[in-house]
């Protein structure tokens, strides 16, 4: 099956990615949801902090922890100008970290199901 493409594909992608906490969740689904066709948006962090409520500091750590993964890219504006970064998404990459993270997170759930079975099997034989 092909991958999706255009900015569908973005949002679909952060939707399914199980992120470490809810604030990058937060944060990955804001940017997919204002990303044109080919993965560029232009956002201020004034305008971030404001539209998702999370702190300046929070969305710089977040941003660079990003770059750094090649998920995200971005040239900076100028504020004397009046003009915001352009950020990109990367979609290939945003698409295999979702692909990542669900079997993380499917083999986590079999992990928990095993250590309930086996709290249920304990606590059945100490009933008998």
């Amino acid at each position: 099956m092909a991958k999706k493409t255009g900015m569908l594909a973005y949002i679909i992608a952060g939707r399914e990615l199980r992120a470490s906490n809810i604030e990058a969740k937060c944060l990955l689904q804001y940017y997919c949801s204002n990303v044109n066709a080919h993965g560029s948006f232009f956002k201020s962090v004034l305008d971030t902090q404001c539209d998702t409520a999370l702190s300046p500091a929070y969305i710089h750590k977040t941003n660079a922890k990003w770059k750094t993964m090649g998920l995200l890219s971005w040239v900076p504006g100028n504020s004397f100008k009046n003009r915001a970064n352009v950020y990109t998404i990367d979609i290939q990459k945003l698409q295999s970290l979702c692909e990542q993270s669900i079997k993380a997170h499917d083999a986590a759930k079999v992990v928990l199901r095993q250590q309930w079975a086996e709290r249920s099997r304990r606590y059945r034989a100490k009933k008998n």
